[in-house]
């Protein structure tokens, strides 16, 4: 996985730059590692399984139409006036777009441990090389097209007993709280992606403890904080980068490219680099939910595309992933919520039994009381749970109501068929001394893979 700072962190820095005191970015940074260490340990990448196939494909498509308009903004933006665009040649660039583009997926088929961007940048090096840049665009003229001037801001160096409590509080740790949490939850994303290009399972834990200390390094180093870059993790992934030692060959090879070989990457044409963010653009888009929108349920439909609009528009797509599982979270308590279902059966003229379906929480707690008629209903009750599970406190709080219109009628309600939790629940409620509770071998025992069985598995 390659890291870098991404948008969202580049934003927080600048904020502490501009805001604040600018020495005060460095003890952030270093905070922000130091949360992020913390969140591996402590085991808590897990809950990025929480994360629906909806939302993450939703975010994969936004980030790619995202690199797409990026792509055509940066040919716009390549010339002084859009007439320009018709002025040059086109076509020349059109050739080395297509050319560039076809080597970059066909070469794999031949040489699968070649990589195929590798082997583009020198052919790119060579032709320019030999037959001259007259006719292509240089990154040169790509560079000096977004030349901006920067403000002079000196960093004296990190000092901790310059800052007062007051900005440890109001500035340091907040913005701590929010490097660490876009770091792990773009990193854990980040993740994902290369388990599911690559085949193999990723332990994200083990990334954020990493990266955590990395980015603690990068504060007293001061240097910016980075996350997974998921661009860049692709590219590297399809030039056949797939192990561990594909990101250290990475940084060094960006470190002497920037020290010694800028020289020869200035000469590579522009639409070469195109060609390798086009490619980027092809292999992250989900075109299988394209083929297959039709078959897509309407929940899972709109929740790709609410995360994909939001992913394109914001700057914050961690946020944007956490407002996905809400979304996702709401709509699966309302669906479950309305398919609670309870089939009343007559067993006697003094005994009624309720076969209870579904699962009682908080959003099924008022489906649940309707579907009893405690005014017509005989003295003995038999509510029976063996396909149902109680599985918080607005369920017991539910059964508590129940019993108490019940208790004022003088009848008696017994509960059967319980799950082990759900005995648990309501032994340790205020309810137990209203409902008679029937203990049978054949009650329901559900179970949970717990961390240490995935520990095992990783």
């Amino acid at each position: 996985m390659i890291t870098g700072s991404s948008r969202a962190i580049a934003l927080i820095c600048v904020t502490i730059v501009i805001n604040y005191e600018a020495n005060l970015l460095f003890p952030s940074i270093i905070l922000g590692g130091i949360f992020q260490f913390l969140i591996g340990y402590f085991k808590l990448g897990k809950f990025i399984r929480l994360v629906p196939r909806s939302v993450y494909m939703g975010f994969l498509n936004g980030f790619s139409i995202l690199l797409l308009l990026y792509l055509l903004k940066s040919i716009y933006t390549l010339f002084d006036h859009p007439s320009q665009l018709f002025e040059h040649n086109l076509l020349v660039e059109a050739i080395v777009f297509a050319l560039s583009l076809s080597l970059i997926f066909i070469l794999p088929r031949y040489f699968k441990t070649i990589p195929s961007i590798l082997v583009l940048f020198i052919v790119a090096i060579l032709a320019v090389s030999l037959f001259g840049n007259s006719q292509v665009i240089s990154l040169q003229t790509y560079f000096d097209s977004f030349q901006v001037e920067l403000g002079e801001i000196q960093f004296e160096g990190i000092y901790f007993e310059g800052f007062t409590v007051i900005e440890f509080v109001e500035v340091i740790l907040p913005f701590g709280l929010l490097i660490a949490f876009f770091a792990s939850v773009e990193s854990l994303l980040c993740v994902m992606m290369v388990d599911e290009l690559t085949g193999q399972r990723g332990i994200g834990n083990k990334e954020c403890r990493t990266q955590g200390i990395a980015n603690i390094l990068a504060g007293f180093a001061m240097g910016l904080p980075s996350i997974g870059m998921i661009g860049a993790t692709a590219v590297n992934i399809k030039s056949g980068g797939k192990k561990k030692i594909s990101a250290i060959v990475a940084a060094f090879t960006l470190a002497i490219t920037a020290l010694f070989l800028s020289p020869l990457l200035s000469i590579v044409p522009f639409s070469v680099f195109l060609a390798i963010n086009f490619s980027v653009f092809i292999g992250l888009f989900s075109w299988s939910g394209v083929r297959f929108f039709h078959r897509i349920p309407l929940r899972d439909t709109v929740t790709l595309i609410i995360v994909s609009g939001l992913t394109i528009l914001t700057e914050y797509p961690a946020l944007v992933v956490l407002f996905g599982v809400i979304i996702s979270a709401l709509v699966f308590a309302w669906e479950n919520a309305i398919r609670i279902r309870v089939y009343p059966e007559t067993v006697d003229e003094n005994t009624k039994l309720y076969n209870v379906r579904g699962v009682l929480f908080f959003a099924s707690f008022n489906h649940f009381l309707d579907k009893f008629d405690v005014e017509n209903d005989p003295k003995h009750i038999i509510i029976d749970f063996k396909d149902a599970r109680i599985v918080d406190h607005s369920g017991i709080d539910a059964i508590y109501s129940l019993s108490e219109k019940y208790l004022n009628k003088d009848s008696e309600l017994k509960l059967r068929h319980l799950s082990r939790d759900s005995k648990f629940l309501i032994k340790n409620s205020a309810i137990k001394s209203h409902v008679h509770l029937h203990d049978d071998p054949s009650d329901p025992e559900y179970k949970v893979v717990t961390d240490k069985v995935i520990e095992s598995y990783e």
